[in-house]
C-alpha cells in the first residue's frame, strides 16, 4: 500500500497502489509511505519540502499505531515466512490494533536508501556489477533484437598478444595495413602445463587486383616473440594453479606475455603449437591406476594441425553420433577407430591422421612405447560395431542416445548466446568457439561454459532444428555472486529476463524458419538436463540439481 500527501490528509497512490514499486516513483520533490505490513517507510525526496515532511511523518506514526486490517486478504502478510517452506508455524490474526513488537518504521530520504527499502522494487538499478558512463534508472527487459544475433560475426579466430594478432597461429591478415603476417614456431617444450614458444613473422603488404594477379613482396619484418601459455586442466586445484602462475614467472627472464588457457578454451593458436598431437587424459600423473585398461577418447576439432584428443569415461553413454573417438587397447593390443553416424567426412579424416601419429610417435603415457611394431587398427561405424567393442564399453546402453536412424544431417554448428540485461538492456552474447574453423563442428562447446558462468544465467542454443534455452540457479553463496544481486529487485529482474529469453527464442525461430512452421524449442533447468541437451557437448558429468 503506497500513499502520497494530499491537502492535510494521506491517501492512496492510485498509479502504484497493490503492485511492485518501481524507481520512476521516487521524484525529487516527492513524498510517500510504503506500508509493507511489516514495514513502513517514510521516503522523501532531497528536494521535498520541509513543513510536509513533518506533516507526513505524523500522519505515517499515526497510522502505524492504528494497527492493521488484512480480513480481505487470504494471508496475513506479517506471518507469511512462517507459512512458506517447513518452519514453525506461528499464527496472527488478520486484524489486530497494534503491529508486532519486531515491525519496521522508518524514515528514509533520497539516495541513502537502505538494501531492505531497495529489495523492493522491480527496476532498483544494481551498480555494482557494470562500470557506466551514463547511469540508467531502468532495465528495459525486452526481447533481444533478433537481426542482431544473425548478423555476421567474426569468421576466423584471432588470439590477440600485446596488441599482436597472431591470427590462428599461422598467419594474419591486417585489413587496415593491408599486410599479410606469418608466423613459425621455432621452439616449444611442454613442462608442468607450461608451453613456451618462439615466433618469427614475416609481414607483406598485398596489392589490390583481380583473382588472377600477382602476390607482391614489397615490406618484410622478421622477429622472434616468447609466449608463456599456462595451460589449466578442468580438474586443476586452485593450489596447483598458483603454482604453476609461480613457475611461470620463474622461468620467465625475458619479461614475455603470459596467456592462460582453461581446458575446453583452447585458442587455435594454443592448440597448433602441438601439431595435431595433444592428448588430454583424465585424472593426475602421479595418482593414476592401471593406465593399460581400454582407454577412450573423443577428437575435438576440425583443423588437422589443431585437433586433440579428450578422454572421456569408457562408457557407452560417452559416445556421440556426430563425432569420432579412438578406444586405446594396450592390453588386447588393438587401436578401434570408432565413426558415429552423423560424423563428418572432415572428423573422420583428422581422426585417422590422429591415429597414424599416435603410432608413430607411441608415446609413454599411452604405453604405446613398449611396442616394437604398431598395433592393429581396426574401424569401425555406427551401426555396425563388433562383439569385442561392446564388451569393451560394457555393453550398458543406458543414458546412450543414437542417431543412426535420425533424417537429420547435422552438417551445421551449434551457436550459443549468452542472455543477461547486466548493462540495463536486456542483449545477447554470441559464445563463439575458440578454434572455430570453415569446416562443420558438432561439439564447439564445453559444459563448464555452462556452469562456470556467473548465476543466474540464461544460455539460448540454436540446433538448427532445434532450440534448447538453458536456465542456471539461484546463488546460495556469497562468494558465487555478489549479495546486493541477491535482492528482490534482482529476483524479480531474473524472472524478467527469463520470460524475454523464451520470447527471443520464439522470435528467433520464425526468423530462421519458414513461415507457419511450429516452433521447437525447450526450456531445461541446471542440474536437470535431459540426455538429448547433454548430447549437444562432447561429454557431460552430471552435477545434481542446482538451486
Amino acid at each position: 500500500m503506497i500513499y502520497t500527501l494530499e491537502g492535510d490528509e494521506l491517501v492512496p497512490h492510485e498509479k502504484y497502489w497493490g503492485s511492485i514499486p518501481k524507481i520512476e516513483m521516487l521524484q525529487e520533490t516527492s513524498i510517500l509511505v510504503f506500508d509493507f505490513g511489516s514495514e513502513m517507510y517514510v521516503w522523501s525526496g532531497k528536494n521535498a519540502r520541509l513543513d510536509k515532511k513533518r506533516l507526513t511523518l505524523k500522519l505515517a506514526k499515526e497510522m502505524w499505531e492504528e494497527g492493521y486490517n488484512y480480513t480481505e486478504c487470504n494471508v496475513c502478510p506479517l506471518n507469511i515466512a512462517s507459512i512458506l517452506g517447513d518452519r514453525e508455524q506461528s499464527d496472527l490474526p488478520r486484524k489486530a490494533d497494534k503491529r508486532p513488537d519486531w515491525a519496521l518504521f522508518a524514515k528514509i530520504t533520497q539516495h541513502r536508501e537502505t538494501v531492505l527499502f531497495r529489495e523492493k522494487f522491480l527496476d532498483w538499478p544494481d551498480y555494482s556489477r557494470v562500470i557506466r558512463t551514463e547511469v540508467s534508472g531502468t532495465y528495459d527487459i525486452r526481447p533481444c533484437d533478433v537481426e542482431e544475433m544473425l548478423s555476421e560475426k567474426e569468421a576466423d579466430p584471432d588470439l590477440v598478444i600485446e596488441n599482436i594478432h597472431l591470427g590462428r597461429g599461422d598467419t594474419y591478415f591486417d585489413e587496415e595495413t593491408r599486410r599479410l603476417f606469418e608466423y613459425d614456431t621455432l621452439e616449444g617444450n611442454f613442462t608442468t602445463a607450461i608451453v613456451i614458444f618462439t615466433v618469427g613473422n614475416t609481414g607483406r603488404r598485398l596489392k589490390g587486383g583481380n583473382s588472377t594477379g600477382n602476390l607482391r613482396s614489397t615490406h618484410k619484418l622478421a622477429g622472434e616473440r616468447s609466449v608463456f601459455f599456462c595451460w589449466h586442466g578442468s580438474n586443476s586445484s586452485i593450489t596447483e594453479k598458483c603454482t604453476a602462475a609461480f613457475l611461470t614467472v620463474e622461468l620467465d627472464k625475458q619479461n614475455a606475455p603470459q596467456v592462460r588457457v582453461v581446458q575446453g578454451f583452447e585458442p587455435a593458436a594454443f592448440l597448433r603449437l602441438f601439431k595435431g598431437n595433444m592428448v588430454i587424459h583424465n585424472g593426475k600423473r602421479d595418482e593414476a591406476h592401471n593406465l593399460q585398461k581400454p582407454r577412450l577418447f573423443i577428437v575435438r576439432g576440425e583443423v588437422e594441425d589443431e585437433i586433440y584428443l579428450m578422454e572421456v569415461p569408457l562408457e557407452m553413454n560417452s559416445l556421440r553420433s556426430r563425432s569420432s573417438f579412438v578406444i586405446i587397447d594396450t592390453e588386447g593390443e588393438q587401436i578401434t577407430v570408432w565413426h558415429g553416424a552423423k560424423s563428418s567426412r572432415q572428423k573422420r579424416k583428422v581422426i585417422k591422421d590422429a591415429v597414424c601419429r599416435i603410432m608413430k610417435n607411441k608415446p609413454a603415457e599411452l604405453y604405446l612405447d613398449e611396442f616394437e611394431e604398431d598395433l592393429d587398427v581396426v574401424e569401425m561405424d555406427e551401426g555396425s560395431e563388433s562383439e569385442d567393442f561392446f564388451d569393451i564399453m560394457g555393453n550398458n546402453r543406458d543414458g546412450y542416445m543414437s542417431l543412426l536412424d535420425c533424417e537429420e544431417s547435422y552438417k551445421h554448428t551449434l551457436r550459443m548466446f549468452r542472455l543477461s540485461s547486466v548493462t540495463g538492456s536486456f542483449v545477447a552474447t554470441e559464445v563463439l568457439c575458440p578454434h572455430r574453423s570453415q569446416y562443420s563442428s558438432p561439439y564447439p562447446f564445453v559444459q563448464s561454459e555452462l556452469y562456470s558462468a556467473s548465476q543466474p544465467a540464461l544460455f539460448l542454443i540454436d540446433n538448427r532444428h532445434e532450440m534448447w534455452l538453458w536456465q542456471g540457479w539461484w546463488p546460495e553463496k556469497e562468494d558465487e555472486m555478489d549479495l546486493s544481486d541477491q535482492t528482490g529487485s534482482g529476483a524479480v529482474r531474473w524472472q524478467g529476463e527469463r520470460k524475454a529469453a523464451m520470447q527471443t527464442a520464439v522470435n528467433y525461430w520464425n526468423r530462421t524458419h519458414e513461415e507457419g512452421e511450429p516452433v521447437v524449442a525447450y526450456l531445461v533447468w541446471a542440474g536437470l538436463e535431459p540426455l538429448q541437451f547433454k548430447n549437444l557437448f562432447p561429454t557431460w558429468h552430471d552435477r545434481g540439481r542446482c538451486r
